[in-house]
């Protein structure tokens, strides 16, 4: 497996394109393949859309007429995870989502990205290496980090929070 780098969000978490990729990615996770009529409104806007991930690397897409077979590519699938992140729901009151990594130095770039996707996705920074967020995103991150290569330098928990 390759290992891909942990970037910052390349699409906008709310425009129309992520939306396009999130709906992509929900059809089938496991094969990430699947076909799509091609919407009769806002046929432009969707082509257009369609076009922008394509161009940026995101998803690869085949057209037989009236169907569109779509699959995620390993820079989108990583996209498409980052932004299911920050639209996971909120755990219970007292619980809490705790990352906890200790990347290595000769990996500084990789860390210091990896800080500030936490940090986009609405991450609490404890210590440098220790984030929390309310929200449930441990297998999200699981399955993310796994993907990139680098899940034996990162834990995560869902713990319960104590206030001293």
């Amino acid at each position: 497996m390759s290992t891909t780098k942990i970037t910052p969000f390349k699409l906008k978490p709310h425009s129309a394109s992520a939306r396009i990729l999130v709906w992509i990615g929900d059809c089938d996770e496991k094969s990430k393949i699947f076909g799509l009529e091609i919407p009769k409104r806002n046929k432009n806007d969707f082509w257009h859309n369609l076009s922008y991930l394509k161009d940026r690397g995101f998803i690869k897409y085949t057209v037989n007429n009236p169907k569109v077979k779509f699959r995620l590519t390993d820079k989108g699938l990583i996209e498409y995870l980052k932004l299911k992140v920050i639209r996971t729901s909120p755990l219970e009151d007292d619980l809490v989502c705790l990352v906890v990594f200790d990347i290595p130095e000769r990996l500084k770039k990789q860390r210091n990205i990896l800080r500030k996707f936490l940090k986009d996705c609405d991450f609490n920074r404890l210590q440098k290496s220790v984030w929390v967020t309310k929200f449930d995103v441990g297998d999200l991150l699981t399955d993310l980090f796994k993907r990139m290569g680098v899940e034996k330098w990162i834990k995560i928990f869902i713990c319960k929070e104590k206030s001293c």
